[in-house]
């Protein structure tokens, strides 16, 4: 029987050093090509315009408004109001991260945001070119809604009339031009 055993725990003990030494010993490999390169899982790495590997920052969601893109953002008081594509929605993040919508403006975009009066922002959208300013509790107002007016090229935000020029005015410009403050 203690033969036996010897020769058990002489294996065991190999086999437990050969994983401890594995373990602490440094691994090197080489990176031809970007095929290579992208089969990889890289963490809190960059990678400079020649190739080379540094640290880089690590990143962690702070927020998420399950919003497909957000192109603009501006902090506002101690809160982030934040703005995209696809919906059009502005979205407020407060300092906990809590993420609360802000406004839907209602428009495919959101291009610009800036900030107004007090705690207002002024929002930019797309495609038809509103600019609304909203208040901290959401509200908005149109400050400029783009109108037809004649022989100014108007595109609508879109490039099916990039060479659009209205013949005539809309109503509301014609007003505006009746009244002389053309």
């Amino acid at each position: 029987m203690r033969r036996l055993q010897t020769p058990v725990l002489l294996l065991a003990g190999l086999a437990i050093g050969t994983a401890v030494v594995g373990a602490a010993s440094a691994t090197f490999w080489q990176v031809s090509t970007q095929a290579d390169f992208l089969k990889g899982e890289g963490e809190a790495i960059a990678v400079d315009a020649d190739g080379r590997l540094s640290l880089g920052r690590s990143v962690e969601v702070a927020a998420d408004p399950e919003s497909p893109a957000l192109w603009r953002g501006i902090v506002q008081g101690d809160s982030l109001a934040i703005g995209g594509g696809s919906e059009g929605k502005v979205f407020r993040v407060g300092p906990d991260g809590r993420v609360t919508l802000l406004t839907d403006t209602e428009q495919l975009q959101v291009h610009a945001l800036a900030p107004g009066p007090g705690r207002d922002i002024y929002v930019g959208t797309s495609p038809d070119g509103r600019v609304l300013r909203v208040d901290p509790e959401g509200r908005s107002t149109p400050v400029f809604d783009p109108e037809d007016t004649e022989g100014l090229r108007t595109t609508y935000g879109s490039p099916i009339f990039a060479s659009h020029v209205p013949a005539k005015d809309e109503r509301i410009v014609a007003a505006v031009r009746r009244a002389g403050r053309s």
